[in-house]
Order: structure tokens, then C-alpha cells, then sequence
């Protein structure tokens, strides 16, 4: 197996411990932040040596089959094209803006042998109405990880047993929400006295300013007594373990957020903002329940049973850790993945023509 990165970094290593070759490739990956002339400029040049380069990969290294994990990277299908290989696309987004953005990607889904999605209103997103090479298959988690969780950060941030904790996890980005769940925070703390808000996340690069724009929010609403910042954390089990309410408060939708999966683990109630693949995740009234991603005072009213009762907590909870365990496991997807994977084994196979949709 060979795995083209376009930098180097901690990924590189634990690829190899594994025995995959790593290349470091530019692979012209598509941003936001590209979407201008001199960007577009930039990302044709190098899309096109990337094209070269990566096809020469294939052809030297007799590879068959060429799996692209994202839909900013185009020249995997290119490559494929003019090398005449299999191509995959495993979708993770959900992009309905620029126009000509999602017009574009989706017409280039046509030409990929199979396209995964995440979630059904992931593939809802791209589809054409054709279920010909489009399936869906939910990530997994790796439930190892939250098996010796331990809430010790309690006593650490000196937060007692009688505090509810409201937290959420995701890195910093206007349509994460960061900014609507301090308007929840500050609409429940009207209401209940007991309460701590947590954030942990940091900033996309680019979008530093969003996060001292949060930090001045938490003073303009008067909760620096009621908010912890904690930035960017590696031990986020511990400290889902320490919540006792995840939120969820994405006002753009997301496709399958895995933060939701890990509180699931972490037998947390999930309370999300009701649109993308968190639908196909959270069961409403038996391991969570939905918000509107637009009214703050609507949110807090739906959070209020949670926030009064510690029963109704604990037995969402539980539930939420028997469905995660059920249907969003780490070896689910692997024997899902390796499954869509096997029919290429066959020489000349056009999987587009005959897959069904899972």
C-alpha cells in the first residue's frame, strides 16, 4: 500500500509503523481560502504536475486501485483516469456553497467507479438521483479509547458533584458553533445557577481571530464565571468523561461529526443542532435531542429536562453507548470498507454498474 501525503508530519510515522510507503506529494488540495483568482491560479499549476507525478506513482508501482479520503483532492481521479485504474471516492463533506463548487465535485463523483459517503445526508448532498456507485458507510470508532475514562478533571478544575457540565469539542470555525453555544450557555444560566460550559478545540489556521472573538463574547455575556476555555487538548476522552452533557451546536450541517460518536462512547446524552449526519447518530427522546441552529432561547428551553434531571442523563447515556457500540464500531467499518473494496480484485470490474447502495 502506498500513501500520498502532500506534507510531512506525525501521520508519516504511524503509516509506516504499519508497513504502508509513504510519498510527500503537493497534492493541490482545494480550500476555501484558494477561491480567488491568484488562488485558482496556483491550484491549476500545481494540479496539473500533481496529475503527472502521482500517475507516474501508478504506473511504476503497478498500482490498481486509487482511493482519494476527501473531495479537496481531485488529481486521484484525474490520475486514475488517464492511467486507466479503478478510482474510489470516500466523501466526507458536505458542500453546497460556492455554486460552482458543488456543481463541479458532483459532476466529477460521475466519474469515480464508487463513491462512499459518510451519511445519507452526506450522499443526499451529491446525489443525482442514481444509485449507481453510491453507498453509504458510517465511520467507526475505535471504542478501546473510552473504555478507562476518568471525569478527574473535575477536581482538577475544581468543579463539584452538584455542577451540571455543558460541554462540546471541535476545533474553532464559524459554522462549528462555538459562538451560538455561548448564547445557549448564557440563556440557561438565566434560568439554572449550577452550571459549567466547557469548550475545547482550537482554531483552524486562518481563523485565529474567531477564537479571540469567543473570549470576547464570554465577557460581553458575563459568563467568564461560567465558561472554561480549555483550546486545543489530546486527552478529550478524560474530559468528555467530565461532562455530563455534550452539545452539538453546528450551524451549518455536518456530515458524521465524530466528536458525537466519542460523547456516545463516553456515555453522554447528545444534545445537536438538528441537520446532517448527526441525525442518522442521535436517536431524539432515547440518547439526546435536537436543537434549532438558530434560536438560542428555543435551545435552552429543549436543554432544560437534561439539565434538571440526572436520572434522564444517565439513562441517555447508556443508551447512546449501547448504539454507538452497535452500529458505529471501529471493526463495523473496517469489514464495511473492506467489503467495497474486494470487487476491485477483479480485472476490468466497473463497480459503478452493478453496486447497490448500502
Amino acid at each position: 500500500m502506498i500513501v500520498c501525503l502532500s506534507d510531512e508530519g506525525p501521520l508519516v510515522e504511524q503509516l509506516q509503523s504499519i508497513g504502508a510507503r509513504v510519498r510527500i506529494l503537493n497534492l493541490a488540495i482545494l480550500r476555501k481560502g484558494y477561491f480567488t483568482l491568484t488562488g485558482i491560479l496556483n491550484r491549476a499549476v500545481l494540479f496539473q504536475v500533481a496529475v503527472v507525478r502521482l500517475a507516474i506513482i501508478i504506473l511504476l508501482e503497478k498500482i490498481d486501485l486509487v482511493y482519494s479520503n476527501t473531495v479537496a483532492v481531485l488529481v486521484g481521479l484525474f490520475a486514475a483516469k488517464i492511467t486507466r485504474r479503478h478510482h474510489v471516492w470516500h466523501v466526507h463533506e458536505i458542500i453546497y456553497s460556492p455554486r460552482i463548487v458543488h456543481v463541479t465535485l458532483k459532476s466529477l463523483m460521475k466519474e469515480s467507479d464508487l463513491n462512499i459517503f459518510v451519511s445519507s445526508q452526506c450522499r443526499n448532498c451529491w446525489s443525482d438521483g442514481s444509485d449507481a456507485g453510491q453507498v453509504v458507510l458510517h465511520n467507526g470508532l475505535d471504542l478501546t479509547r473510552f473504555k478507562m475514562t476518568r471525569p478527574a478533571h473535575r477536581k482538577e478544575l475544581g468543579v463539584g458533584d452538584d455542577i451540571v457540565v455543558i460541554g462540546m469539542v471541535g476545533r474553532v470555525h464559524y459554522w462549528k458553533g462555538q459562538e451560538y453555544f455561548l448564547k445557549i450557555a448564557s440563556s440557561l444560566s438565566q434560568k439554572y445557577h449550577d452550571l459549567l460550559f466547557v469548550l475545547v478545540g482550537d482554531a483552524f489556521p486562518g481563523y485565529e481571530y474567531l477564537y479571540q472573538r469567543i473570549e470576547r463574547l464570554i465577557s460581553q455575556l458575563g459568563l467568564n464565571s461560567k465558561v472554561i476555555n480549555l483550546g486545543y487538548r489530546t486527552d478529550v476522552p478524560n474530559l468528555l468523561a467530565m461532562f455530563d452533557i455534550f452539545v452539538l451546536p453546528s450551524i451549518l450541517p455536518d456530515p458524521l461529526p465524530t466528536t458525537v460518536l466519542e460523547a456516545m462512547a463516553c456515555s453522554k446524552p447528545v444534545v445537536a443542532t438538528a441537520h446532517g449526519g448527526v441525525l442518522e447518530m442521535v436517536v431524539e427522546g432515547e440518547t439526546g435531542l435536537f436543537i434549532p441552529y438558530d434560536s438560542a432561547e428555543d435551545a435552552a428551553e429543549i436543554l432544560g429536562p437534561l439539565v434538571q434531571s440526572k436520572a434522564l442523563r444517565i439513562s441517555m447515556g447508556k443508551r447512546g453507548k449501547q448504539r454507538v457500540e452497535e452500529h458505529f464500531s471501529l471493526a463495523k467499518f473496517k469489514s464495511g470498507l473492506v467489503a467495497l473494496i474486494q470487487p476491485f480484485e477483479s480485472n476490468g470490474y466497473r463497480y459503478r454498474e452493478v453496486q447497490k447502495p448500502l
